[in-house]
């Protein structure tokens, strides 16, 4: 009507039966503003149509069950039959501490009425008890990689329910916080010093124990080196990246580019629909842990063409070695026409589409080394690279690299000895020796530093046959051949 008044009513997406009507109104009208909404959950009443579940359906001898009803129709009457257990019988809607008092499998019957019907449903072995059944141990924890002092709070999500509890972390190196202990179900823990942990949990039901072990679980005090980041996959969102942006407005996101490998994906900034003068977001990385290097490199690639001829957009980096409490400004720039920072002529609208739109090739500015040696030998280390916006046009960066080493690509001083193919494979690829009698051990990392895979080579064959675990996660990972001949490492892409 001439206010703007109006309704709308939705069915229930859960059962498909039950519907919200919702109806907007002016409650005063004549330029006030002031509205007021209505909303309302209706169930509509029929013959029943009988269910129901339990939360358990196969549990140890000795384990009580739970039901809860399900039936559609707005019953107001219930009866329960529950084969062999103790009650046999019930009344309720939802009777809980059902014991079935033998082992095997037992039948469920609920009879559900109202004015307008009765409807029954027979469960037939629908619970089973057993004496042997043991726990299935699961687990996860919050956050995988932390700075050190920082609470991460471990949830059990072991099957067949265990009643007891017990935790071990190695290093033990730890405390667990928020009123937890070890025998906690889902402890709060704060990780003393930099480090992987493995974790154990081992859980005990009413016919005893199981164990599960997660080696380098949680990465305490960051990442250890070496590090890629390619944003071609979600990862950076399971890595805690983080992102600040203070009005709100035009941020770093993950866009569809072209011109880098191994894929087409980069973080970029939309300066050109940015319409803010000296706005500043940051993308941050999580932490790593440093401790184990003599020197650190942080490279990347940008991509960037200046807009106007007398101002520019910019790029900061900062470096913070107490978890982002305080930083220190390691980088900045900004095009001042002679292609300093800039990789693209100018121009009006500007997105990466091939390589020489990128720092690795064509005119402007080289790709960016950043000298971390300060930073060596500490953990908690966080990286942040800040936008300042200026009209202009977007701003990329991509492939960022944490190593020992400046400009990690491939290394090592034999690499005519080590070829691999296919490369990016999608599945199994082979190894090539080209003096195998020069070589003892072939290791496989991924970005994480994590190895993942592990032989000893004979010193005769020159081919090595590699196939994925199913658990190998797409991406770039790092194959070390060593021996006599030294150490050579190679970029594998799997995808």
């Amino acid at each position: 009507n001439r206010w703007g008044d109006y309704s709308a009513v939705f069915v229930d997406p859960i059962q498909d039966v039950n519907f919200w009507a919702m109806n907007e109104y002016a409650d005063l009208p004549s330029g006030v503003d002031r509205w007021a909404t209505y909303w309302a959950y209706i169930e509509p009443e029929f013959a029943p149509v009988a269910g129901f579940e339990a939360d358990e359906t196969l549990v140890p001898l000795g384990e009580p069950v739970n039901f809860t009803d399900l039936t559609l129709g707005m019953p107001d009457g219930w009866e329960w039959a529950f084969e062999t257990a103790d009650p046999a019988n019930s009344d309720v809607q939802n009777p809980a501490e059902i014991l079935f008092t033998e082992e095997g499998s037992f039948d469920v019957q609920l009879i559900a009425s109202n004015v307008l019907g009765v409807d029954t449903i027979l469960m037939v072995d629908y619970i089973t008890t057993s004496t042997t059944i043991l726990p299935d141990v699961d687990f996860e924890a919050n956050k995988t990689v932390f700075c050190t002092d920082e609470e991460v709070t471990f949830t059990d999500m072991t099957a067949y329910l265990p009643n007891h509890w017990e935790w071990e972390f190695e290093p033990s190196t730890v405390t667990f916080v928020s009123g937890t202990d070890q025998n906690s179900q889902n402890p709060v823990v704060v990780f003393n010093e930099a480090d992987a942990y493995n974790v154990t949990l081992t859980a005990t039901n009413l016919n005893g124990s199981a164990d599960l072990t997660v080696n380098s679980m949680v990465f305490a005090g960051g990442y250890e080196p070496y590090f890629k980041e390619t944003f071609e996959t979600d990862s950076y969102k399971t890595e805690d990246w983080t992102i600040e942006n203070p009005d709100g407005d035009m941020t770093w996101e993950n866009y569809e580019i072209g011109g880098t490998v191994p894929g087409h994906k980069a973080f970029g900034i939309d300066f050109y629909n940015y319409f803010f003068f000296n706005e500043r977001d940051r993308l941050i990385t999580p932490p790593f842990n440093l401790e184990n290097m003599s020197g650190a490199t942080l490279s990347f690639q940008h991509a960037f063409a200046q807009r106007y001829g007398n101002y520019t957009d910019s790029l900061l980096v900062y470096v913070s070695d107490d978890c982002g409490n305080s930083w220190t400004k390691v980088f900045y720039d900004g095009e001042n026409g002679s292609g300093n920072f800039a990789t693209h002529e100018l121009i009006d609208g500007f997105w990466p589409e091939i390589a020489d739109d990128w720092c690795m090739s064509g005119w402007g500015a080289s790709c960016i080394d950043i000298d971390l040696s300060n930073w060596a030998g500490k953990a908690n280390v966080k990286i942040a690279f800040e936008s300042v916006s200026a009209f202009g046009n977007p701003l990329f960066i991509d492939n960022i690299e944490i190593s020992q080493f400046v400009g990690v690509n491939e290394f090592g001083e034999s690499e005519a000895d080590l070829l691999i193919f296919p490369n990016p494979a999608d599945g199994s690829f082979t190894v090539e020796l080209g003096s195998p009698e020069n070589y003892s051990q072939l290791d496989l990392v991924n970005h994480l530093g994590q190895l993942v895979y592990s032989t000893k080579l004979d010193g005769k064959n020159k081919i090595v046959s590699i196939h994925p675990e199913k658990d190998w996660n797409t991406g770039i990972y790092f194959l070390k051949v060593s021996g006599t001949g030294g150490i050579v490492t190679k970029k594998v892409i799997l995808y």
